[in-house]
């Protein structure tokens, strides 16, 4: 059977069995490490805890593995209208962040942190050129506008169109390749 040949051939590759085993019991340990840490305030790890989180991952991984690395025997084939695509993306991821923005943003975005760095901004050297002189446009809007919030809703809305933007580029390009639809639109949902 196939399922059983890909199984054989996942296993006869030492490096990435190698791989996914260290990782999945550092993993294993950090993860009955933090939990330790977190719940009872003591650096301690559970021996049995972390073997069920190394076996968990494992064998996570290693469906990962198995999914990724099949043989599909999927055509290639070309995507008819890649503009129509991206704006579809972008539009559902659009509305997705306006929908969270307006669930979250109204109730928990400040003016505080636009004001830290209006007046910080002269002895601000660490951010890149780019993102300060984005920063100073949004807080001059606000200003010219009658509040900073203004300033803040402003730099919000752009960042969600340049996300948007950019998501929407990497989701054609995913759909581009050859890789199982399951796949593709795995990949979308999480991103949207």
């Amino acid at each position: 059977m196939k399922f059983f040949d890909d199984i054989k051939a996942i296993k006869e590759d030492k490096f990435a069995q190698i791989f996914i085993g260290l990782f999945s019991v550092i993993f294993g340990l950090f993860k009955s490490l933090s939990e330790f840490v977190y719940e009872k305030d003591m650096v301690n790890v559970d021996i049995m805890q972390s073997g069920i989180y190394a076996i968990i991952c494992y064998l996570s991984l290693n469906t990962a593995y198995w999914i990724i690395t099949r043989d599909y025997n999927i055509k290639s084939y070309e995507i008819k209208h890649p503009k129509r695509l991206w704006w579809v993306f972008f539009a559902v991821i659009m509305v997705a962040n306006i929908i969270c923005w307006m669930t979250f943003g109204t109730a928990l975005i400040s003016q505080d942190n636009m004001l830290i760095y209006y007046w910080g901004i002269k002895l601000s050297c660490q951010h890149p050129i780019f993102y300060m002189a984005f920063v100073l446009l949004s807080q001059n809007i606000g200003i010219w506008l009658g509040s900073m919030l203004y300033g803040v809703w402003f730099y919000n809305i752009v960042q969600m169109l340049i996300i948007s933007s950019l998501l929407a580029v990497f989701l054609v390009w995913v759909f581009k390749q050859q890789i199982p639809a399951v796949l593709k639109y795995l990949i979308a949902a999480y991103y949207i």
